[in-house]
């Protein structure tokens, strides 16, 4: 009974966790693209602080496939969130973004209205980012 609850309590840690991480990451999927430049530090600092909270859960819950799938979608976002910060620099033109699209080999609507995070983040940029991070290297210079 007592390995019961002692289980039953660390899923609670690791499933609070993991709520508070997809919720917050399906808010930000929302966030419209002309706002991203506002939003994308206080981002950063979310997932960061995430990922120690993640890091600091006992031992025994890193065995667990739900602790691996909420680590890999913290570290997604770690390494995804700076690239969108570069991509949403002034310097970016649409050639710019036209590059990203060829890369990605998806349609991401840059010059809709419309265009919000989650139209960026299906374009799976985490396969992408050393060829992102040349492009939005060239737009800088």
């Amino acid at each position: 009974m007592e390995t019961t609850r002692s289980e039953i309590e660390l899923l609670d840690q690791l499933y609070k966790l993991y709520e508070k991480v997809l919720e917050t990451i399906g808010k930000w999927k929302d966030v419209h693209w002309s706002e991203i430049r506002e939003e994308i530090d206080n981002m950063i600092e979310t997932i960061e602080l995430m990922s120690k909270q993640c890091r600091k859960l006992p031992g025994p819950l890193k065995g667990w496939d739900a602790y691996k799938e909420l680590q890999t979608e913290i570290d997604n976002m770690n390494e995804i969130l700076p690239i969108i910060k570069e991509l949403a620099k002034p310097s970016i033109r649409d050639r710019h973004w036209l590059e990203v699209c060829k890369i990605t080999d998806k349609e991401i609507p840059f010059s809709a209205d419309t265009f919000i995070l989650n139209d960026l983040l299906k374009a799976n940029l985490i396969n992408y980012l050393d060829d992102i991070q040349e492009i939005t290297e060239s737009a800088d210079k």
